[in-house]
């Protein structure tokens, strides 16, 4: 399976690309401005033009993070989140590609109350950070690409703050919307393995105590979080592979 990321240069796009190049051909491309061009990373712009078209060419799945891709002031955000991600799924939809994934933030639903057991009906309310505004932009357009033409987009809302390593490193940190890298490499690999058809959100955060936000979507669409007892079989079978 041939997938693309995109903003490969920032902590979001590395991790998943890291996580995905073992299992899969990846592809990482990014801005030219923001170290596409180096390190083996393809340098495209996300213009309507020729090069975003070639760059999407023979895909199976592009991956586009969101939050976190990329800093700037509002004007900068909103349009990389706006104009570059419609450019970039006109693209897809014109060389065939079937599937994207929009790697959003649950801190969209930050504002409701903790107490409160918040899933994928309830409403966004964002924060007037620049940012998180952009981000909820760019879900728009991946939600009416779904809708208008022929192509599959899949949000993928990611816990916070995201935590460096293993799950158990989301546990420790006492934060209720906690995503680890790894947990972000395995909600990836589920979304890419699940068959997701239209427009779909879900909602991806470590399965800490008390966890902040329900992920009972999640988890009927791609398995995600994976249960105890295929975490243990995995487990085992690793240790017979070693062995």
């Amino acid at each position: 399976m041939k997938i693309l990321v995109t903003s490969a240069t920032s902590r979001i796009g590395r991790a998943v690309a890291d996580a995905l190049t073992d299992a899969y051909d990846v592809t990482r491309t990014d801005l030219p401005d923001h170290g596409g061009g180096k390190d083996g990373i393809v340098a495209c712009d996300l213009n309507h033009d020729e090069a975003t078209d070639d760059l999407v060419s023979g895909m199976d799945i592009v991956i586009h993070p969101g939050f976190g891709a990329h800093s700037g002031d509002a004007t900068w955000l909103i349009d990389f989140h706006t104009r570059r991600s419609y450019n970039l799924l006109r693209a897809c939809v014109d060389q065939g590609v079937p599937r994207a994934i929009y790697l959003s933030t649950l801190r969209l639903l930050e504002d409701y109350p903790e107490r409160m057991t918040v899933s994928e009906r309830w409403k966004p309310r964002p924060s007037t950070d620049d940012e998180i505004l952009a981000v909820h932009l760019g879900e728009y357009t991946f939600r009416e690409y779904a809708r208008e033409e022929p192509i599959s987009t899949t949000i993928l809302r990611l816990g916070f703050p995201v935590v460096d390593g293993p799950s158990a490193n989301a546990q420790s940190s006492g934060e209720t919307a906690a995503l680890a890298v790894e947990d972000l490499g395995t909600a990836v690999k589920s979304a890419i393995n699940a068959e997701l058809t239209g427009y779909q959100i879900l909602h991806v955060q470590s399965p800490v105590s008390n966890a902040r936000y329900l992920m009972g979507a999640a988890e009927m669409a791609i398995g995600y979080p994976p249960s105890r007892e295929l975490l243990a079989r995995d487990s085992l079978a690793g240790e017979g592979a070693a062995r």
